[in-house]
Parts: C-alpha cells; structure tokens; sequence
C-alpha cells in the first residue's frame, strides 16, 4: 500500500515536470515571437499592411452590394411595394375592372389616378398620383402624408429643396395636345398646401421618371395627393400585391419566377380588352359622324329656305340697281371727261406757273449779274486810271525820244572832235619826230601836243558820257514801252468785259419780253379753267337729278329686301356655325380613326421599374468588381508575404538547423514563423475587415446615392463576408509561409547549419549578345548578373510592381475613360443641340409656328427626319429600347450625327450613310453568330434588319439608315417627324425649348439633360470606386517598393560591405544598388501596363449597364500616371533606403554567419 502511493507521488511529480517543461516552452515560444516581431517590426509592419488592404477592399466592395439590396428590400417591404402595376393611356374603366377579377392569388388591390402637370412659374414638371394607404405608400421624410383635399407630399428630393412644408403651391393648369377639351380637368384644385416630403420605391433614381404624358419632356419629380382631389371617369392605374410573394426576395429568382407567370396572365386577360376598348373609339368616333351629317342637312334646309324668299326682293333691287348704275356711269363718264380736260388745264397751268417762275428767278438772277459786273467795270475803270497813266507814258516816250536825238547829235560832234584832234596829234608826232631827227628844238611844238592832249580827253570824256546818257534813255525807253504794252492789254480786258455786259444786257431785255408773254397766256388758260369749272358743276347737277330719281326708285326696293336680309344673315350666320363645327367634328373623327392605333395596357412587375431594376444591377456590379480587384491585392500581398518569409527563414538558417539537430519537431520548428505569419496577417484582416464593412460601403454609397432618393445604407453587414475574408487573408500568408518553411526544412541539419552557399553564376543569355554585352561598361555587366542572379527576387520585383501599376493603370484609365464619355457622345457624335419629334395626330394647329421657328434667326440649322422608337428582346439580359433614326437628306447627316469608329493610336475610320448602321453596345449584346436584328414597335410589329457596319456610341441604343432603305425594309412611304436643330446662340435654349413644348402640334422636346444626367449619375457613382482603387493602389506600390528593397540590402549586405570596404562611397553603392531596382522597376511599370489593360478591357465588359458602353481608347495620360506614381515611390524608397547603406556595419556585416 506503502508502495502503490510512493508510486503515486512519483507519477504526479513527473506529471508536474512535464506540464511545467510544456509552459516553459510555450512562454519561450511566444517571447520568441514576441521579439522576432519587435526586432522585424517594418517586415511584421509590410505584412499586416498588405493584408489589411487585401481584406479592405475585399470586404468592403463585398458587403457593399448586399446591403445596398437588403437597403432596397427594406423599403420595398416598409412601402409595401407592387408585385403588379397595369396602366393604360386611354384608363382602366369598370369593365376592364371586372375582367382584371380573373387574376388569382391576390393578396391586396388598389386603383388610382395620375396626371402630369407643371409647377407654375418653376417650369418644374410633377407627376401628380393619388396616395394608397395599402400599397407602395410613400415612405415619409419630413412632415406628414396628405389627409384631405388640397393637401399634397412632394418627393424628397434636390428638385424640391425649393419648397417648405406648410407652402401654398400652384400647379399650371395647361391642356393635353392628345385630348378634345382645350383645358385639363384631371384635377378639381391646381392649388396645394405642401404638408410633408417623401420618398418611393417606385421612382428609386431621382433622374429616371420616365417620359412625362402631356409631351412636355420628361417627369422631374413626383407628389401624392389623396383621391379626391381627382375628377377622372376612369383609373389610371392598378396595383397588386400576391400572397405567393410574401416574405420572397425582390432580387430572387422564386420572385422573378412567381411574377413572370402573373405578369404573364394579365397580359392574357386585357388582350381582348385592348381590341374592345379600339372598337368603342371608333364607335364612338362613328356617332360623331353621323350627328354632325345630320346637322350639316338641317342647316342647309333653314339655308335654302331663306334664299328663297330673298329672291324676289332681289330682282326688284337689282332693277333699281341697274338704273341707278346707268345713271351713275353716265355722270362717271362725263364726270371723266372733264375731269380729265380740267387736269390737263390745271397741268398746263401749272406747267406754265413753274416756267414762269423760273423764268423770272433766271431774269432776275441775270439782272442781278449784269448789274454787279457793270457796276465792277465802271469802279475798275475809274480807279485804273489808264488814260493818265497812258498820256504820261506817251509824254515821257516823246521826250526819251528827243533826248535820244539830242545825244545822237553831241554824240556825232564829239566823235568828229576827238577825230579831227586825233589828226592834229598825229600831224605833232610826226613834225616833233622829224626835229628830233633833225636835233631842231620842238618845244613848241610839245606845248602843242600836250594842248592837243588835253582836248582828245577832255573829247573822249564827253563820249562816254553821251553813250552812258544814250544807254540810261533806251532803258527808259524799254521800260515806257513795256507799261504802254500793260495798259493795252488792261485796256483790251475791259473793253471784253464790256462786250459780254452788253450781251448780257441785251438777252435781259430779250428774256423779259418773253416773261410778259407767258403772263398774257396764263392769264388766258386760267380764264379757260375756270369757264371749264362752270360748264362742269352744270352737267352734274344734271347728271345728279337723274341718279336721285334712280335712288328713289331703289329704296322701295331695298326696303323689302333688307327686311328679308336680316332675317337670312341671322339664320345664316347660325347654320353656317353648325356647317363649320359639324364639318370639323367629321374631319376630326375621319382623322381619329384612321390614324388610331389600339391601345396598349402597359403591365409591370418590379423588375420592370427602370428604376428599381438599374439599383439592383448597380449593385450586382459591385459583386463582379470586388472579385477582380481584391485577386490583384492578394497576388501582391503573397508575393510580399512569400519574398518576406523567405528572407526571414534564411536569416534563421543556422537556428533552424540547431533546432534540428537537437531534435526538434518539423512542427514545432514552423510553429514560430507559422504564428509570426499568422499574428500579422490575423491583425491585418481584422483591420481591414473592420474598415472595410464600414467604411467603405459607406463611401462607395454615398457617390452612388447621387443618383438615388434612398440616402441612406440601412442593409446589415453578414459577418460571414468578414470571417471568410480574414481567412482568406490568413490562409494567403499561411500558404507562402509554409511553403517557405517546409522547402528549408527538407534539408539536413548539418546543412542548414552551414550559411547558404552563393548561387552559381551562369552564363546570361544577353551574354551572348555580343553586340549589346560588349558595349557595357564594367558597372553595367555587374548590374545585369546581379539582376538575372537574384532570380527570384527579380520576378518579385517585377510581379510586385507590375499588380500596383497595373492597379494604378486600371484606376487612371476608368478616370478618363468615365469623364470622356459625356464629351464624346454629346460633342463628336451628337452634334446638335436638340431635337423636335411631331405626331400627325396631334393635327395642325402649331405646325405653322414650328416652321417659323426653324426659319427664325435662332437656328442655325436643321435636319429632317424621320425617327421611331422601338424594342430590342435581349435574350441574354434585359429588353433594350432602341432608337431608328432616317434623314430625309443623308448627305447632310454627318453635319448632326457622326458615324465613326475610334482607334487605339490609329487614325479614326469615319463613315457615310450608305447602309444600315447600328451602335456599339447594341451589337455586343446581339448573340454571337446572329447577322440579324429584330426589332419590334409598339404594335408588336417585328422587322428584321441586318447592319452592314457597327459604330460608336456611349449611351443608348441606334440605328440609322437612309430612307430608301428604311422604305424597303419597313414597306412605308417616308415622312419627316422630327427636326434636329443648331441653335446661333446656346444661352437661348431653355427659354426655346420651353416654349417648343406648348406648341400643340409638337409631340416632345429632346434635348441632351437627361442622357447627361444618367451618365453623371453612374459615372459618379463608379468614380468612388476608382479613387478608393488609386488610394489602395499608391500605398500598396509604396509597401511593396519598400520590403523588397529592405529585403535586398539584408540578402547582400555582406556584398555591400565588401564594396565598401573597397573604397565605394555611399552615393556609388545606392547607385548600385538602385541602378538594379530601376531596370526592374521599368520592367515592372511595363508590365503592369499589359496587365492594367487586360482589368481595364473585363471592366469594361462587366462595369457598364447594358446601355451604357465604357470606351477604352484613353490617351497617354493613365500611362504617365501610372509610372510617374510608380517611379515617385520608387524614389521615396531609394532615399529611405539610401539612409541605411550609409549605417550598414561593415564589420559585423564581414564576420561569419552566426
């Protein structure tokens, strides 16, 4: 017994070595971890990063579709929402009622009214419906729903933010171009007291209310009224609610299925309705025929009556008429005549009034003229003075003359003098020289001489004096000679002058005996005039006797006529409005009938609300798109995580391989690094599961709450998302941790014990390019082993770089390809402004002002044509409306539609219209290997139509070919009903279209506001999306540039020492090492382009709604911003890292592994 409890004691003591061995163990293992993490706090940090943003983006575009439907059901079941909605243009009256009874499985039914009328003065187009307090009842958002007459709940929303609860507002009371009466009377107020705001399942998208009834353009808002308000014989609508849908999803098949087969069958019931209901219309139509026949022949009875008693008054009149006009005529004649005698009297007067009168001004005027110029010639006579001036000339002239003959005479004395002295001294020179010859004296004789001397000067002084005085009197002479020739010639001017004044004088007397002439004559045919008067007032009075006694005789006459007259123009004027109003309600009920279609009941599931439809798919789509993105995330994320654990097993090499020897497990060996992958990825799932199932959704929400009245995400969050893709982010890091955990452990422990030998070097490939490799400089051959050495660091690089720009790529590229939607489909295709559609039935009554308007200063030009709406049966989605479009003159076509397709770095191919052409998107949703297109109108009148070539277009659906084809396809003759128009001056366009829309003889104005609005609406709500993505993107790219540059210099800081130990500074050894990093970071961005396009082309594919089409032609820019983002974080690193080559240890770098 003593023996069994020693036993005992010794088994609990081991017992209690064991566990504490266990709980040693386990709190070595965890401090282990605890400092592996905080000694590799950056490579724990790089982990939990990438998995958290894996897990963000995961989760939140995961949840975000979801609750946005549990959003949607819960309104729909707060609202208590249709299952079936049956209206009908022409209303749902008792009969229909009755066969609608057929319809089985009803849970609830109610009926109700609408009309479409416009807020006055705000030009605010509401749909006005009475409010149901059983189904789709409004849900309230402010104030209260409406209780009794007069009261009224507009929608909640922007259109309406305007009004204020407790405001009075006041519709327009306008007419309905497709009705009789002139004015509406739907309602029996236009004026409302505002008491609440609300919101309904039934128009979920504020910009999607449909085409307003009274052709005015489209529905901007709703509001509620209660049913009294309305004075309507007939429903406008029905709704219903099954009791097989109760408790079913909206977005269920089972629901899709239960009210496809109700659908189905009230289809079946109101068809022969349909042909009932076009039976009565004509009947109807009928009745007004034969009514205003029979009023048109009683009228023409009371006509004819009356005529006939007026005929014998007539003759009798008629005979006072033609005496009176024979008497009349008579004095015209006469009258005429001397009318005509007088007038010509009166005009020869007058004639001769006007020439006198010029005549006598020309008189006069001359007088005047000869006057002032004989009064100038006697003033230039009398102050000239030529007479004196000549006479003194003449006396000076005579006396130059005498004076002239007097030196003449001294002249000839002195030259004889000085002659005959000249022959005294020759006669002394000769008898003084022969003395001297002789040696006889000659004193004398020189006396002699210089007496004779003396006189020949004195002589010869007196000559010249004589030429001097002969020269000054011929000058004198010249000079009288000249002034004798000026007054002459002054003298001859006048003398001129005169001549004309004396002829001037002389046809003044001639034109003053005409003027005397002519006075005598006018005085004569005045004479004539007047006796010509007298003679006239005569024969009237003549003439006027005749008439009055042919007026007397008249007024008997008359005076029995008138009495019947009255009487036939009273009678006349009444029966003539009977004709008239009796013709036009014939013509009118002709016209209704032959151009009346049968009405069609419109019948709508909830599927079948565009609206409620595009909100649901809008969050299908975010299903799609959160499986691509969130796949690219993790790629990257395992491509860290497994370069990351790689790193850090190498590190521990020699520890592994000591663990090893000792004995170890391969379990309890992992269990350190599993749990290091584990905790960080664990933190990291968590975090982004965390933010991303309430951040996120609320982000991506509230870009597509834009577009929705719903505001609010109300929809909870399955917990299940989170817990799957936390553990898919575990479950990634534990696949790569374990895979590099195990591939080390299959070595020995003495191998692992060793540090790990280096590769060995092969020869590159590039080296045997010789053409490249010899031109390499040394820094260059090393750069290129090293990169093709690390191969599996390479591929990491370029993988890693390649999944963050290529998310760049794709986040860049849906940026500019969303924006350019709007541009390219209103700018380079639609390139009018808006668009005229007329209805023949709509008659005639404005068709002259819309031609005025085309013709008008405003439009700078216009294209007729002829356009059709119809519905394509989509086989793989939901039915599309397309729209056919002919131009009259298809050469000018190209002016207001463009017909081309865009090319990727190519040219873009224009086309003519030759052929039949249809949009993009339309022929990507026809089935593959179908050549055809079947289109129906809405007589359910199909045609098949084969396209000879298929173009761009971004949003909706078209078809356009020539008239010629359209005549031979369709079997109708051509007729314009639209206009498509440019306007001068775009500022004017409101103001034009909102006075287009009341013209009666336009059916609707379509202008660009509501195709913008669609593609603003989605494209905001998809460019959340994008952002989110760019975010996500950069931080990633930043992660994954970091750790692996991290993990670069750690594997070669051994190489890095040793080159730094060799002389290297630090700015050569981060060129050394950044030299590597930037030929696989160009590599990489080049890569991710490819991969970026590839997620941008599935996007494209998958994102856009069935008419909508992404275009994927984008410009350079997403190329330069991907890269630029890539290469600035590929910098970033490269300075963080550079601060780290330069603390690097040599030493300790150079030792041996520990």
């Amino acid at each position: 017994m003593v023996k069994n409890m020693d036993t005992s004691k010794k088994d609990d003591k081991k017992l209690k070595g064991a566990n504490n061995k266990k709980s040693r163990i386990k709190n070595a293992h965890l401090k282990d971890i605890l400092r592996e993490i905080s000694n590799t706090w950056k490579r724990f940090l790089s982990i939990l990063i990438m998995t958290a943003l894996g897990v963000f983006i995961l989760v939140g575009l995961k949840v975000t579709g979801p609750k946005m439907r549990d959003s949607i059901e819960r309104h729909i079941v707060d609202q208590n929402m249709y299952d079936l909605q049956i209206s009908s243009p022409v209303g749902i009256n008792d009969e229909d009622m009755e066969a609608l009874k057929k319809i089985t499985g009803v849970k609830e039914m109610d009926t109700g009214y609408y009309t479409d009328i416009a807020l006055g003065g705000e030009k605010i187009n509401f749909r006005v419906s009475s409010l149901s307090d059983r189904i789709s009842v409004p849900e309230i958002k402010e104030g209260r729903l409406p209780e009794k007459f007069g009261e009224i709940a507009v929608e909640y929303t922007p259109k309406t933010d305007g009004i204020k609860i407790g405001q009075k507002i006041s519709f327009e009371k306008e007419s309905d171009k497709l009705k009789e009466d002139k004015d509406r009377d739907d309602l029996k107020t236009y004026e409302f007291t505002v008491v609440g705001k609300v919101i309904s399942t039934d128009y979920l998208i504020q910009a999607n209310k449909g085409v307003s009834e009274i052709s005015t353009g489209t529905i901007d808002t709703v509001a509620y009224v209660t049913k009294e308000n309305f004075d309507k014989d007939v429903f406008s609508f029905v709704k219903y609610t099954f009791k097989s849908t109760e408790g079913v999803n909206s977005d269920s098949d089972k629901y899709e299925n239960i009210t496809s087969v109700k659908k189905s069958d009230a289809i079946e019931i109101l068809e022969p309705r349909a042909s009932i209901k076009f039976a009565e219309i004509k009947e109807k139509n009928q009745k007004k025929i034969d009514d205003a026949s029979k009023e048109i022949r009683d009228g023409r009875k009371e006509l004819q009556d009356a005529e006939d008693k007026l005929a014998d008054a007539k003759k009798k009149l008629e005979d006072g008429k033609k005496k009176l006009a024979n008497a009349e005529n008579e004095l015209k004649t006469k009258t005429a005549d001397a009318n005509k005698k007088l007038a010509d009297g009166a005009k020869e007067i007058e004639e001769g009034k006007k020439k006198l009168k010029d005549a006598e001004e020309k008189y006069l005027t001359g007088k005047k003229e000869y006057e002032d110029g004989l009064r100038k010639y006697n003033e230039a006579l009398k102050n000239s003075g030529l007479e004196e001036k000549k006479a003194e000339l003449s006396d000076n002239k005579e006396k130059v003359a005498a004076g002239l003959l007097a030196v003449a005479d001294n002249k000839v004395k002195l030259e004889g003098a000085l002659s005959e002295i000249e022959g005294i001294e020759a006669q002394l020179n000769d008898a003084i020289q022969k003395k001297t010859e002789a040696n006889l004296s000659h004193i004398e004789d020189d006396y002699k001489l210089a007496e004779v001397l003396k006189k020949k000067e004195e002589a010869a002084a007196g000559l010249e004096e004589v030429q001097s005085k002969e020269a000054e009197l011929e000058i004198n002479k010249k000079k009288i000679e000249e002034g004798l020739s000026q007054i002459e010639e002054a003298e001859e001017k006048l003398n001129k002058n005169k001549e004309k004044l004396d002829v001037a004088k002389k046809e003044l007397e001639t034109g003053k005996a005409e003027i005397e002439k002519n006075k005598e004559k006018l005085k004569k045919a005045e004479k004539d005039l007047a006796d010509g008067r007298i003679t006239l007032n005569r024969e009237l009075r003549d003439a006027n006797e005749k008439i009055r006694k042919a007026k007397v005789e008249l007024q008997d006459g008359e005076k029995e006529y008138n009495e019947n007259n009255e009487k036939f123009i009273s009678k006349k004027a009444e029966v003539l409005e009977t004709l008239d109003e009796g013709e036009k309600k014939i013509n009118d009920a002709k016209e209704m009938i032959d151009k009346l279609n049968e009405p069609k009941f419109k019948v709508e599931t909830r599927k079948d609300n565009d609206s409620l439809f595009f909100m649901i798919d809008s969050s299908h789509k975010l299903d799609i798109v959160s499986w691509i993105f969130p796949l690219f995330f993790f790629f990257v994320a395992i491509l860290v995580s497994l370069t990351t654990m790689t790193r850090m097993v190498e590190e521990k090499r020699i520890e592994i391989g000591t663990y090893k020897a000792l004995g170890f497990s391969t379990a309890s060996i992992s269990m350190k690094y599993i749990s290091y992958g584990l905790i960080s990825s664990l933190i990291g799932g968590i975090i982004g599961a965390t933010f991303g199932s309430v951040l996120l959704p609320k982000i991506i929400y509230h870009a597509y709450s834009a577009s929705f009245v719903i505001k609010e995400l109300t929809g909870f969050v399955n917990p299940f998302i989170n817990i799957v893709a936390i553990l898919f982010g575990v479950l990634v890091n534990m696949l790569a941790t374990l895979s590099v955990v195990l591939s080390s452990l299959r070595e020995n422990a003495a191998s692992l014990m060793r540090p790990k030998p280096p590769k060995k070097v092969k020869k590159m490939l590039i080296e045997k390019i010789n053409f490249i490799w010899n031109r390499l400089g040394f820094i260059g051959k090393v750069t290129m082993r090293n990169v093709f050495r690390y191969k599996s660091r390479m591929f990491m690089t370029i993988f890693g770089i390649a999944g963050c720009t290529g998310l760049l790529f794709l986040g860049f590229s849906l940026r500019e390809a969303l924006g350019g939607i709007e541009s390219r489909q209103f700018e380079k295709i639609m390139k009018y402004d808006f668009q005229i559609v007329t209805d023949e039935m709509l008659g005639d009554e404005g068709k002259d002002d819309y031609l005025k308007f085309l013709k008008s200063d405003d439009v700078k030009g216009y294209m007729n044509a002829y356009t059709q709406s119809f519905t394509y049966e989509n086989e793989n989605g939901r039915d599309q409306q397309v729209a056919l479009v002919v131009p009259e003159n298809k050469e000018e076509f190209d002016e207001y539609i463009e017909l081309f397709v865009e090319k990727q770095f190519k040219k873009d191919r224009y086309y003519e219209l030759d052929g039949v052409m249809i949009t993009k998107k339309l022929g990507e949703i026809r089935p593959r290997g179908k050549s055809d297109i079947e289109l129906r109108d809405s007589d359910l009148v199909e045609t098949k139509i084969i396209p000879d070539g298929v173009v761009d277009n971004y949003i909706g659906h078209f078809v356009f070919m020539p008239k010629e084809i359209y005549e031979q396809k369709f079997n109708k003759k051509y007729e314009t009903n639209s206009y498509y128009i440019k306007l001068n001056d775009l500022s004017k366009k409101d103001s034009i279209i909102a006075d287009l829309r009341k013209n009666k003889s336009i059916l609707s104005v379509v202008d660009f506001t509501e195709g913008k609005m669609a593609i603003d609406n989605w494209t905001t709500s998809v460019a959340a999306v994008v952002y989110i993505i760019i975010i996500c993107s950069s931080i990633l790219a930043m992660v994954v540039l970091y750790n692996l540059s991290n993990i670069n210099i750690e594997e070669r800081k051994r190489e890095l020492s040793t080159i730094k130990v060799l002389g290297f500074t630090n700015k050569e050894l981060s060129e050394y090492i950044y030299r590597e990093t930037y030929i696989l970071t160009v590599i990489g961005i080049l890569a991710g382009f490819l991969v970026g396009w590839g997620m941008l082309i599935a996007v494209a594919e998958i994102l856009p709604p069935d008419n909508i089409i992404l275009n994927t032609i984008i410009s350079f820019r997403p190329y330069l911003y991907s890269a630029l983002i890539s290469l600035f974080f590929t910098f970033v690193v490269e300075f963080i890292v550079r601060r780290r080559l330069k603390t690097i240890d040599m030493v300790s770098s150079l030792k041996a592994y520990e």
